[in-house]
């Protein structure tokens, strides 16, 4: 059964608001009528549903995806937990899909052609941007996966440590299940933890996430 598709009137006859898909398979099958619902929506809602459906698509790169969620942010005031429950994601995902835009624009575009996975990119986020693109240039050229990625970027921030940890093998277990966990770099030196974020919204994220079970 075909779904319907979403329209609204408009002066001149109706609008397409959802199905844009199913619309273009049923020109490419021939067929001149399709089951239609009519919606009386503002631009506003329009503009909503649009996105909605667009991050539905299942070639959408993350890159796409990130700044989706960033309109929807921008121009519906969602917060990213409520913007989680509109695309039955978790506020996490949402979050560090978003994170992905503060990357520059030449490891997005990597992003967005394939070239780079998300997983990959992800720990590159806190690396200074005068030092991105030989770091970039290594991933690609030798394809490294996204745990060695990581690895790299930590023997970057450090360049006096390699391969050894200099603290108890417990403490550096303990720092993999943070930085796991907060998708972020933790550092534990001595009695110290360290917790590095990117920006207010990433350290609000971050806040949230260690303080959710109290």
């Amino acid at each position: 059964m075909f779904t319907p598709v979403l329209v609204r009137k408009v002066f001149d006859g109706y609008e397409l608001v959802a199905g844009e898909r199913r619309t273009k398979a049923a020109e490419i099958a021939g067929l001149t009528e399709i089951p239609a619902i009519i919606v009386d929506l503002d631009d506003d809602q329009m503009m909503e549903i649009s996105l909605l459906e667009n991050i539905q698509r299942e070639n959408l790169t993350a890159i796409e995806e990130a700044k989706a969620y960033k309109n929807l942010i921008d121009k519906r005031g969602y917060t990213q937990e409520e913007l989680g429950k509109r695309v039955s994601k978790s506020r996490e995902h949402v979050a560090n899909t978003l994170r992905l835009l503060s990357l520059p624009d030449k490891v997005q575009k990597l992003v967005e052609n394939g070239t780079l996975s998300a997983g990959k990119a992800r720990p590159l986020i806190t690396v200074d941007p005068k030092d991105i693109d030989k770091l970039v240039d290594k991933v690609v050229k030798e394809n490294l996966s996204a745990r060695r990625v990581e690895k790299l970027v930590q023997d970057y921030k450090n360049p006096t440590i390699k391969n050894t940890p200099v603290i108890s093998e417990a403490a550096y277990e303990y720092q993999k299940q943070l930085q796991h966990y907060l998708q972020t770099r933790v550092k534990i030196n001595g009695n110290r933890i360290t917790i590095n974020y990117v920006n207010d919204e990433d350290l609000e994220r971050i806040v949230n996430e260690i303080m959710k079970d109290k």
